[in-house]
């Protein structure tokens, strides 16, 4: 029957019998260009034997389904073909990393020119020589809610503010009296010390709602910043919950936050 065959499906255990199944002898049997697809393991194939069956042209390709390679590369017009493909998805994978980085870039660039606009219009300073203020002493806290915001959100800030997110001294006062601590959470630009950092301080030292961990801001680092802010957040304050939303929900509970948190738990 080998003689015969075209494609040859290999679906066995690997036992004493079946090692070594396909050896020299049978591979020399079969048709030229024949397709073996081995889904069983890998010692039922005599390996020199393979190879030497693709040299000779008995055998086009070989796919192990343990391992997932193609074997005796270069012997067989179909392996340059499949190694083609492959190269081919690398580099659109490669062309996409690259996008992402650019498209970034790009939002970081339009967000520092709308920080130059916005300082124009507002008259808020953008220093070099501003520092920002996180909290040194540790107490009992009920929450820590994360507000997470880019460099790009800037009206999105602003509404949070004008909406739901306490400001000045009710905002001290939710934390000191009912232990709740808000704050936008934002890392750092890619250019250390940059307009947009000093925007960003220049926000922090009027408002004094800004968490700053230690991270770079970038559109594909989103689950990593996620990760620096529990443990940022855990590091600094003591408390039974953390909670992360994003800076574009809107959350409709009133002027006293802090009742209605402590009602609703």
């Amino acid at each position: 029957m080998l003689p015969k065959c075209d494609i040859i499906v290999i679906n066995t255990p690997l036992t004493e019998k079946t090692k070594g199944l396909f050896d020299k002898a049978k591979i020399s049997k079969l048709k030229k260009g024949v397709l073996i697809v081995n889904n069983a393991r890998g010692a039922i194939m005599d390996t020199q034997a393979v190879v030497d069956g693709c040299s000779s042209g008995h055998i086009a390709v070989r796919i192990e389904d343990e391992k997932l390679k193609l074997v005796a590369e270069g012997c067989n017009p179909r392996v340059d073909k499949a190694k083609e493909f492959f190269g081919e998805i690398s580099k659109a994978q490669h062309t996409m990393q690259s996008l992402d980085k650019t498209i970034s870039n790009l939002e970081m660039e339009l967000a520092a020119a709308r920080v130059v606009q916005d300082s124009i219009l507002t008259g808020i300073p953008i220093s070099g020589d501003l520092s920002v203020t996180e909290p040194t002493k540790r107490r009992k806290y009920l929450m820590v809610i994360d507000i997470n915001t880019a460099f790009s959100s800037r009206k999105r800030i602003d509404y949070v503010r004008a909406t739901w997110m306490q400001q000045g001294e009710k905002l001290k006062k939710l934390e000191d009296e009912k232990g709740i601590i808000m704050r936008f959470v934002i890392g750092h630009s890619a250019t250390s010390g940059g307009i947009l950092d000093r925007a960003i301080e220049a926000e922090e030292q009027k408002h004094g709602d800004f968490l700053r961990p230690d991270h770079v801001e970038g559109y594909l680092e989103l689950s990593t910043k996620t990760k620096i802010y529990f443990a940022t957040a855990i590091a600094l304050w003591d408390a039974d919950f953390y909670v992360k939303v994003d800076d574009d929900v809107h959350v409709n509970i009133g002027k006293d936050l802090a009742r209605h948190i402590i009602l609703a738990s």
